[in-house]
C-alpha cells in the first residue's frame, strides 16, 4: 500500500548539546537493570519483542514483536502500546502490510512511526496524522524501499533523527549502522530508482559489536545508541559512527537485546533510562516459547553527571505591612548519580534588614515571612550528593510613611515632593515661607532647628510645625502696625535729607 508522503512540521522539539568529542576512547560505563517487565504474560504475550519506542506526548512506549504471527499463541497482535511499568493500554497489528515488524522509531513532531520489516527488506513510515491515533482515518501508510541497493540489507532496528532529518538502521548480519537522508525533495521515499534518499554506511565491527540489532538515536547528547545482540552490550557514538563508549549491564544469563529506546525512568522521571527488548529463545528453534521481556536500565549519560539546575524565581515588590511572598523556585536534575538518585534543596537567607521564615525551606515552592521592610536577597540551593547549583531571588517590602507638615499663622510650608505616603528612606524638603511681615522661628514635632528648607527622611509616619513671628502690636503695646512699617524707609529718607539742610 503506497500513499503520496507529506513534508515534515518543525523540528523545535530537538535539543542537542554540543560537547561529546568524537573518538573518546575505550570508556566503559556500567548499566544496571532497575526494573523486569514480562512481556510474555501480557493478553495477548509478546514471545520475540523485537523494537520498542517512546512517545513523549503520551509517556507511553511502543513495543513491536516480529516472530509472534508465526506461532500459535497469535491472537491478532503483533504491536503493544504500554506504560512504562508494563500496563498495556492498547494493541494494533501490522500484519496486513507487515509481517515481520523488526524496529521501531517514533517521530513526535510529526505523530508518525517509522517500522523496519527484516522480511521484507523495507521501512513503513505510518501517519497517525492530526488525532496522534493508530488505526483511525486520517492514518497514512508510506512504503520506503530499495534501501538494500544501496548496501542496507539485514534491517534489523530504525531510529530516527529529527535534527538531522535522518534515519539510522541497524544491520545486524553486516555489522553496519545505514544513515538515511531525505534527498532534494525533501520528504523520505525510498532509494533510487523508488526516490531520492542519501543512503550511507559505517561499519561497527572494529568496536567488537558482532550483532547490532537495536539502535536509538539520543537527541539530548547528540548520539547514537546500539544495542548489540552477540556481546549483550549497549555502545554509544557519534552520529558519524566514532566510538564514544560501552554500556556494560548486568542483563540476567540468557538476554538477547534486539531493540532499545530511551525514556523517563518508571520511579524517577528525572531519570533518561534505556529500554532494553529481549527476545531470549528465538521461536525457530522452540516454537512453543514465550519468554520476552523488557529491560529499564540506568546508566550514566555520556556527558557525565549535570549539575541541577535552579532558578530561584523572578523578583518580587511588596508593600508593607504585607510581610508575606509566595517563592516560584524550581529546580531540576538528571536524576544521576544513581544511586542515590536524591536531590536536596534549601532556601536560606543572603542578605536584609530583618529575619525571614520559610514555610518549607526544602521546597522550591514555598513561602517566606519577613520580619520588617526592606531589601532582602534569599537563595535557592540544589545539591544531586556531588554536584550543587545556587539561585538568588531579590524581594523588596517597601513602607509608605505618612507626612503632617502644618504652618503657624502668617505663613505656609512648601513640600517636595508633594504627594505622599512616601517610601521608606525618601527625602522630602520642607520650606517654611513666611508671610508680609513674619520671620520663620523654626520647626516642632518631629523636626527641630531652623534650618530653612529642610531636608526630612522617611522613615515612619511624621509631623512637622513650622512657627513664625512678627505682625502688628495690640493694645498697649508700642511696636508698630504692618501698615506703618512699609514707611520707615521714607521716613528715614526723608529724616537724613533734613540734617543735610
Amino acid at each position: 500500500m503506497r500513499a503520496r508522503p507529506r513534508r515534515s512540521r518543525a523540528l523545535a522539539f530537538c535539543l542537542t548539546l554540543a560537547g561529546v568529542a568524537s573518538g573518546a576512547g575505550a570508556q566503559v560505563t556500567p548499566g544496571l537493570v532497575v526494573q523486569t517487565i514480562d512481556v510474555s504474560l501480557w493478553s495477548p504475550p509478546a514471545p520475540d519483542p523485537a523494537g520498542i519506542t517512546y512517545r513523549p506526548d503520551t509517556g507511553e512506549l511502543v513495543t513491536c514483536d516480529s516472530e509472534v504471527e508465526e506461532m500459535e499463541i497469535y491472537d491478532g497482535v503483533n504491536i503493544w502500546t504500554h506504560t512504562r511499568t508494563g500496563v498495556v493500554t492498547g494493541t494494533a497489528t501490522t500484519v496486513p502490510w507487515s509481517r515481520e515488524p523488526t524496529g521501531i522509531a517514533w517521530d513526535p513532531a510529526n505523530t508518525r512511526l517509522f517500522l523496519a520489516d527484516d522480511n521484507a527488506g523495507v521501512i513503513f513510515e505510518v501517519d497517525f496524522g492530526s488525532d496522534g491515533a493508530w488505526g483511525t482515518g486520517d492514518d497514512v501508510l508510506i512504503e520506503l524501499d530499495r534501501y538494500e541497493n544501496a548496501g542496507c540489507d539485514d534491517l534489523e532496528d530504525v531510529a530516527y533523527d529529527a535534527f538531522r532529518h535522518r534515519l539510522y538502521v541497524s544491520s545486524g548480519s553486516s555489522r553496519e549502522i545505514c544513515r538515511v537522508s531525505v534527498g532534494l525533495n525533501g520528504v523520505f521515499d525510498g532509494a533510487p530508482p523508488a526516490g531520492d534518499d542519501v543512503v550511507s554506511l559505517f561499519s561497527v565491527a572494529a568496536y567488537g559489536i558482532t550483532d547490532p540489532e537495536g539502535i536509538v538515536y539520543d537527541p539530548l547528547w547528540d548520539t547514537l545508541v546500539v544495542a548489540d545482540r552477540g556481546t549483550r552490550d549497549l555502545y554509544e557514538l557519534t552520529p558519524e559512527g566514532d566510538y564514544l563508549r560501552k554500556i556494560d549491564v548486568n542483563f540476567p544469563g540468557g538476554t538477547r537485546p534486539s531493540g532499545v529506546t530511551i525514556a523517563p525512568g518508571s520511579t524517577n522521571p528525572m531519570l533518561r533510562n534505556y529500554w532494553v527488548t529481549d527476545r531470549r529463545v528465538d521461536n525457530g528453534s522452540d516454537p512453543d516459547e514465550n519468554d520476552g521481556r523488557i529491560y529499564e536500565v540506568v546508566a550514566l549519560p555520556v556527558g557525565g553527571n549535570g549539575a541541577p539546575v535552579v532558578d530561584a524565581g523572578p523578583p518580587q515588590n511588596l508593600v508593607w505591612p504585607q510581610d508575606t511572598v509566595n517563592l516560584s523556585g524550581f529546580v531540576t536534575d538528571d536524576g544521576h548519580p544513581y544511586p542515590p538518585s536524591a536531590l536536596a534543596m534549601l532556601w536560606t537567607q543572603l542578605s536584609g534588614p530583618g529575619s525571614v521564615s520559610f514555610g518549607d525551606d526544602e521546597s522550591p515552592e514555598t513561602t517566606a515571612t519577613f520580619s520588617a521592610p526592606g531589601s532582602y536577597v534569599l537563595q535557592l540551593e540544589a545539591d544531586d550528593s556531588q554536584l550543587q547549583s545556587l539561585d538568588s531571588v531579590a524581594i523588596e517590602l517597601t513602607a509608605l510613611y505618612a507626612l503632617s507638615a502644618t504652618a503657624g499663622s502668617g505663613g505656609t510650608v512648601l513640600v517636595a515632593p508633594p504627594d505622599g505616603p512616601y517610601a521608606a528612606g525618601t527625602l522630602v524638603s520642607l520650606t517654611a515661607v513666611p508671610g508680609s511681615g513674619r520671620a520663620f522661628t523654626g520647626w516642632s514635632g518631629d523636626a527641630s532647628g531652623s534650618e530653612n528648607p529642610l531636608s526630612l527622611e522617611m522613615s515612619s509616619d511624621k509631623a512637622v510645625h513650622a512657627a513664625f513671628s512678627g505682625g502688628g502690636g495690640g493694645g498697649g503695646g508700642c511696636g508698630i502696625g504692618p501698615e506703618l512699617a512699609g514707611l520707615i524707609p521714607l521716613l528715614d529718607a526723608l529724616r537724613r535729607r533734613r540734617q543735610t539742610v
